[in-house]
């Protein structure tokens, strides 16, 4: 029986195989996601306060919580806090008086020794703002006196007691002499109101020429009176001495 000598057919072939790989999915392909912070541009709306990596720092401002480029209390107190008291903020505060700071605590009521004289002082109530009052017309107070050729007159103006050039003391009504020490004709130079009380008359060197004879009554006065009589009274009115000129 012929057999089919002939080598068996055999597929010699490679047998193909897909060389390829096989095929990974890699996912959608790449978006752009945009500006970004941290992107190295500032932008898309970024603000060096949004991101400060990109925009850089912010320039100094009042309310950034730092007190830097140039502010101060006055500027922006709520970076660099409240101001210290001062005269001139406005408020009275900090120890500040109508005296050391009048702008911003108004000024000072009127008193005494405030180099001023108002608010109803006068010479008596305040005569370090007012200044010294006059002397009351017609009388010589403790301390004063009289040179030659000064005198003292009545408040009526009738009545005249003049230190003369001659020494003598005398009293006065229009032209007529009505009392007089006596005196002319010697050194006579000062009428004096002494705080003991005594009006004394002194001339050259210290010598009394004339007194009253009223000493030990301290803050006598001696007065001119409008009914013409000269008299020392005491600091309670009490009369110690007179001319005996009265009622004229």
């Amino acid at each position: 029986m012929t057999s089919d000598a002939g080598p068996a057919a055999r597929d010699g072939g490679t047998v193909s195989t897909d060389a390829g790989g096989t095929g990974v999915d890699a996912g959608p392909p790449r978006v752009d996601a945009g500006p970004g912070c941290g992107d190295g541009a500032c932008n898309g709306g970024e603000t060096c306060t949004t991101c400060a990596g990109d925009c850089g720092a912010c320039p100094p401002r009042c309310g950034d919580g730092a007190c830097n480029g140039g502010e101060t209390c006055t500027t922006c107190a709520g970076d660099c806090g409240a101001c210290p008291p001062r005269c001139g903020d406005g408020a009275c505060n900090g120890g500040e008086t109508c005296t050391t700071c009048a702008g911003d605590c108004g000024a000072c009521p009127p008193r005494c020794g405030d180099g001023m004289c108002n608010g109803g002082e006068t010479c008596t109530t305040c005569a370090g703002d007012c200044g010294a009052c006059p002397p009351p017309c017609g009388q010589l107070r403790a301390g004063d006196s009289l040179s030659r050729d000064e005198s003292v007159t009545s408040c009526d103006g009738r009545f005249v007691l003049v230190l003369q050039g001659d020494g003598n003391l005398v009293l006065y009504q229009g032209g007529v002499a009505l009392w007089a020490t006596g005196t002319d004709g010697t050194t006579g130079s000062t009428a004096a109101m002494q705080g003991d009380g005594n009006f004394v008359l002194y001339g050259s060197g210290g010598v009394a020429l004339w007194a009253s004879g009223t000493d030990g009554n301290p803050g006598a006065y001696l007065a001119v009176q409008d009914d013409g009589n000269l008299v020392v009274y005491s600091s309670t009115g009490v009369a110690l001495w007179s001319s005996g000129t009265c009622c004229r």
